[in-house]
């Protein structure tokens, strides 16, 4: 028995699309180019009546020249890459941080907030300057405690806290009494 490795023509699934469907899609798509598969389905189907099946759609827009990256929009003619028709407005916000701090030992400290991204700089001029060191100070034997986040184990924060001779737990070691001080009721 021989295998064979071409097939056939007419072989394989049937197309569901009629020949007058078939020119309906070829008006659809290229209409709008600045439209997304989806509404191209959505549109076929309040024409028609029936589904069709988004893989469907962009199997046959390379066929008429235009391009589909899945939900993205439908790709331009070529030579229309700076057609401002085509283009496309978008506004990007940038979601602002806030960031609150508190000191808690023999009692606490206010809540500090700080607007905006917690920079090195800011965490040094905002945080440790005007409330960590007059609130370390006043306690005898302290141990400053704090997470690894980038602003607090940069350089700058860091060298400051050397040159006030403050005792300062770093990574796993304040993991460590952290759990520590949960297990055994330390406050």
């Amino acid at each position: 028995m021989e295998r064979r490795r071409a097939y056939k023509s007419g072989s394989g699934a049937r197309r569901r699309a009629t020949a007058p469907e078939d020119h309906l899609f070829r008006i659809l798509a290229p209409r709008k180019r600045l439209r997304t598969t989806r509404s191209i389905t959505d549109q076929w189907y309040t024409a028609v009546g029936r589904l069709i099946r988004l893989r469907t759609v962009y199997h046959r827009l390379p066929s008429m020249d235009l391009r589909s990256y899945g939900r993205q929009r439908v790709g331009r003619l070529q030579g229309e890459c700076r057609n401002l028709a085509c283009a496309i407005e978008r506004l990007v916000h940038h979601t602002i941080g806030i960031t609150v701090w508190r000191a808690i030992a023999h009692g606490s400290t206010s809540l500090h907030v700080v607007r905006g991204t917690m920079t090195t700089a800011r965490y040094v001029n905002e945080v440790l300057r005007p409330i960590v060191l007059p609130h370390v100070r006043d306690i005898e034997d302290g141990v400053f405690q704090q997470d690894n986040a980038r602003p607090h184990i940069a350089r700058a924060s860091l060298t400051l806290l050397e040159e006030q001779h403050m005792e300062v737990l770093h990574g796993l070691l304040d993991n460590f009494i952290s759990r520590l001080s949960k297990k055994y009721g330390i406050r």
